[in-house]
């Protein structure tokens, strides 16, 4: 009987120690586990998890493809005031252009607006007139920086004809002592440049547009409606036929010519 006890007791013992080897045994992680742990010793690193699948790229990765450009100038103008909408005769929207094209001439032909051209110094000595207490004052021309570029920019040769004529006709634009001039802002309040209350479309060629564009022209702001013609030359639409509506007088009847 007590051989069967110390037997019983050695079994029991030999267990307890098996048992007791298993636990303290390291396991490896398998293969496919999403912990990785780290391997410098004595680190104090969190478990890093770790995706099986391809890695998402991060936001600043992602192209936005649908987003339009941005630009840091905005328009000189609101879209919203031109009731406007012009087809090539492909069916191609080039109503962004003509916009464009009708407030840079108009612009062109006001004094109160600059549209493309650069302007440079001013000059008070052209065109002196003697006001009614005997004074003598000249009238104020500020210089065209870029008139060349600006004028091929919008017009075709024949349309830079037909505003070189109109505006230098009226001495409103003029060359003196070398440079390139136009007359200074003497009066406000309308410009056909800044709407287009009304449209028609009167011709449509393979290259060539001629609209009917309404203007109300004051003293009373009567509606009339003024021929602009648009070609296109190498891929651009140009301003191949249109001439200011109203008076482009500079003088301001104050008396003063050339």
């Amino acid at each position: 009987m007590k051989k069967i006890l110390i037997s019983v007791v050695i079994v029991f013992a030999m267990l307890l120690c098996s048992c007791g080897v298993g636990a303290g045994e390291n396991v490896s992680p398998e293969r496919g586990s999403d912990v990785r742990q780290s391997e410098t010793p004595g680190s104090s690193a969190s478990p890093e998890a770790v995706s099986d699948g391809p890695e998402a790229p991060s936001p600043s990765k992602t192209p936005d493809v649908g987003a339009p450009p941005v630009s840091d100038e905005p328009l000189p103008y609101d879209p919203e005031d031109y009731n406007l909408t012009v087809l090539d005769i492909d069916g191609n929207d080039i109503t962004a252009r003509v916009v464009e094209l009708w407030y840079n001439v108009n612009s062109m032909y006001n004094e109160d607006l600059a549209g493309p051209f650069e302007l440079g110094e001013y000059n008070s000595t052209m065109h002196p007139f003697t006001l009614e207490d005997g004074t003598v004052q000249g009238a104020g021309f500020e210089e065209i920086l870029n008139f060349d570029e600006a004028v091929s920019e919008c017009f075709t040769d024949e349309g830079a004809e037909q505003f070189t004529a109109a505006v230098t006709e009226n001495h409103f634009i003029e060359e003196y002592d070398g440079k390139i001039w136009r007359k200074c802002p003497w009066r406000t309040g309308w410009t056909p440049a800044l709407n287009i209350p009304s449209a028609k479309t009167a011709d449509t060629e393979k290259d060539r547009i001629r609209l009917q564009i309404e203007v109300q022209t004051p003293p009373d702001f009567s509606a009339s409606y003024v021929d602009f013609t648009v070609k296109c030359v190498d891929g651009v639409w140009l301003v191949d036929d249109y001439v200011y509506p109203g008076n482009i007088d500079p003088t301001g009847g104050r008396g003063w010519s050339s």
